[in-house]
């Protein structure tokens, strides 16, 4: 493992992984998640409709979208 970082990213800024852009995700987006989500039990998650989180979030995917809530509720 090389001591030297590989690159700087800066929050929220978008940057380019092995030539896909990348966008890391911003604590107002988490809050975003949280206000249409809300609390919901694991049975709940399956009837989420991503796609309308999706039209909030329009530079999101609904996997992206899905993805996150799983690690930030």
């Amino acid at each position: 493992m090389s001591s030297k970082p590989t690159a700087e990213i800066v929050p929220n800024e978008p940057y380019e992984v092995n030539g896909h852009v990348q966008r890391p995700w911003h604590y107002d987006e988490d809050e975003v998640l949280r206000r249409l989500i809300g609390v919901k039990g694991e049975d709940e998650l399956r009837h989420i409709d991503w796609q309308a989180v999706v039209k909030v979030l329009p530079w999101r995917t609904a996997q992206q979208c899905r993805g996150r809530w799983r690690r930030v509720r």
